[in-house]
């Protein structure tokens, strides 16, 4: 094999090698930023929870306060626990438990939303890095077609020079 088709069959490998590593390099990449994310997006979701518990506890304080002023104020003026104050009162903690229902609600729904978005990230990403771990394979297939052409040119070249020498003994004829 001559000098350039060794260095260009080196080049070749090289090439190939250097860009399969920084394939596979981006797909661990994308890989482990989707990982990353989801996490992220798990705890922002915890956080939403623990705010949405912390606000219906507070609520139910609220209520309980409330109610307990409700109840002072229905008794200082001599009512009887019946009819209407009873109706008020029912009234009045069934809003306040709407209300929690309501919160619990809207932090399960933004939960459930930022928990998508992650699963959408993390789908994203998995077909990134498929995308490049196919292109690596790839880039090796090219990188073994492109050395399998160099072996090939230097087999004619050197199949060449034998049948040069057996017609022409004791020509030397220009290599490549």
């Amino acid at each position: 094999m001559t000098g350039l088709s060794i260095m260009s069959g080196a080049a070749s490998a090289g090439s190939t090698a250097m860009q399969y590593q920084a394939q596979r390099q981006q797909a661990q990449a994308e890989q482990y930023f989707a990982d990353y994310n989801s996490g992220q997006a798990a705890s922002t979701a915890d956080s939403i929870f623990r705010d949405a518990r912390e606000n219906a506890r507070r609520s139910a304080l609220a209520e309980d306060r409330y109610m307990g002023a409700l109840r002072a104020r229905t008794a200082a003026g001599g009512a009887v626990m019946e009819g209407t104050p009873e109706i008020v009162e029912r009234d009045a903690a069934r809003e306040f438990d709407t209300q929690v229902e309501d919160l619990m609600k809207r932090a399960a729904n933004d939960a459930a939303a930022v928990l998508r978005q992650a699963e959408i990230g993390q789908y994203q990403a998995r077909q990134a890095a498929s995308g490049y771990r196919q292109a690596a394979t790839g880039t090796l297939l090219s990188g073994a077609a492109s050395l399998g052409s160099i072996a090939s040119n230097w087999h004619a070249y050197s199949e060449r020079q034998n049948a040069y020498s057996k017609l022409l003994p004791g020509i030397q004829t220009p290599g490549l």
